[in-house]
């Protein structure tokens, strides 16, 4: 083999040895409720407190028990009357222990003495009392720590779920900058080809600062996610190891798939991320990006229904002579139908004494848009209907008044019409009963003094 030769095997050595990349390990959100229950203090003393409290019950059950009490005693002596005593004791005593001799001077004896006592209280309220204490402070213990370990469950998921959606939101950050360089790139060369305006070159960078600001936070955002992981599961989350799905795939059919706490509480958690429409609706405006944080009660997105209703407020007696369900006629500019009450709130405002409701049009009723203002016919309920004729009204721009009779003296009233019927307009307020109205008041001042023809 040439020394070209040499060198070529060892590069061809050199490739088929070549270290593999390593893939990271795949971290399920399941895998990362676990580490955060390994790793989380407050768990670890919640579970030594549950711990310690369980073993002080059991001391409080076995201080109700009966008590084993052992003994021993041993003696050994050469004075005569204990030694005498032994003997008659052990029942070893002989006519040769009577000699005056052996009773005077013994020799030493000893003997061992083995005893068992077995103590059952009766009656003690203290220690009953003292194990109840011990059992309801181990139960609450244990409560403690379960709802401890749920709670760091849901943290872990949530924080998953973050790092999940900053690395979702900083990928559509990156591929929004591509977007705003190729476009940026591309209306810069039609400027110079004078067939684009240099306001459309201003206005494409301007739009490409903008996606780069965007990535930045969605890197800062990502950041403050992670960290927020580590604190809690106690490990950095290598990219692309966090493999459970934002949304959530299809349920599970199986029980024991279902009664695991930790899926139940990633697929409520999931389940907030999804906000459905209680009707069909166009999207008229989005008010979030993807990725971006909200506060609770922040507007999302602005709908617009396929089911037009028609909303307003009655009087007291307006809404006394209508109920749910009852159709009443309405105006839209030149379109007229008819409408379904199908809502009435039984309250009203406090200040304008005024009840909202809710009409739906027809199938027959001509096409409304959102937004389109209109009137409908009521009927009030209870007293006489008052009207007074359209010679007698004074319009003072947009507000409406009579004169009437008053001890001899014209007396401005203003008040508030209804919807003209033929040459009667009737009175909703303003006019009292038996008020006398002045017709064709021409040029009357209040306060003027007037002449009734006729009286």
């Amino acid at each position: 083999m040439t020394p070209r030769h040499i060198a070529s095997g060892l590069l061809a050595a050199g490739l088929l040895t070549s270290p593999s990349v390593v893939a990271a390990p795949e971290l399920t959100v399941s895998d990362a409720i676990r580490a955060a229950w390994t790793h989380d203090a407050r768990l670890q003393a919640s579970s030594a407190q549950a711990t310690s409290a369980a073993r002080g019950a059991e001391a409080a059950d076995w201080a109700l028990g009966p008590t084993l009490v052992l003994g021993a005693q041993g003696t050994l002596t050469s004075q005569p009357s204990r030694t005498f005593a032994l003997l008659l004791d052990q029942g070893k005593i002989t006519a040769a222990d009577f000699d005056p001799a052996r009773l005077n001077t013994p020799q030493a004896r000893g003997s061992l003495g083995l005893s068992a006592v077995i103590e059952q209280p009766l009656v003690d309220a203290a220690l009953w009392a003292a194990r109840r204490r011990a059992h309801a402070g181990a139960e609450s213990e244990v409560a403690g720590r379960a709802a401890m370990q749920r709670q760091v469950a849901l943290d872990a998921v949530r924080a998953y779920f973050s790092v999940r959606a900053a690395e979702d939101a900083l990928a559509y950050a990156e591929d929004a900058l591509r977007t705003a360089k190729d476009t940026e790139s591309f209306v810069k060369a039609r400027v110079a080809q004078d067939v684009l305006l240099p306001s459309e070159g201003s206005r494409s960078t301007a739009y490409r600062a903008q996606a780069e600001a965007e990535r930045a936070a969605a890197v800062r955002q990502l950041a403050r996610a992670r960290t927020g992981f580590v604190l809690l599961v106690g490990q950095e989350p290598p990219p692309g190891s966090l493999v459970t799905p934002l949304v959530p795939p299809e349920a599970s059919s199986s029980p024991a798939v279902e009664e695991r706490p930790e899926l139940r509480a990633a697929r409520a958690t999931l389940a907030d991320t999804v906000l459905r429409a209680p009707f069909d609706a166009v999207v008229q405006r989005k008010w979030v990006s993807r990725g971006q944080l909200v506060a609770p009660g922040a507007p999302l997105l602005e709908l617009d229904g396929t089911v037009v209703e028609l909303t307003g407020t009655l009087s007291e007696s307006e809404a006394a002579g209508l109920a749910v369900g009852a159709e009443v006629p309405f105006r839209v500019g030149t379109a007229e139908g008819t409408a379904t009450v199908v809502a009435l709130s039984p309250g009203g405002d406090p200040l304008s004494h005024r009840s909202a409701f809710r009409a739906r049009p027809g199938s027959g009723a001509p096409a409304l848009r959102s937004g389109d203002f209109g009137r409908i016919g009521v009927k009030g309920a209870g007293g006489p209907r008052r009207a007074v004729p359209r010679t007698a009204v004074v319009q003072r721009g947009d507000l409406s008044s009579v004169f009437v009779l008053a001890d001899g003296r014209a007396a401005l009233r203003w008040l508030r019409l209804g919807e003209a019927e033929g040459d009667q307009l009737p009175v909703l307020a303003g006019l009292a009963p038996g008020e006398r109205v002045i017709d064709s008041p021409g040029n009357v001042r209040d306060g003027q003094r007037v002449e009734v023809a006729g009286d």
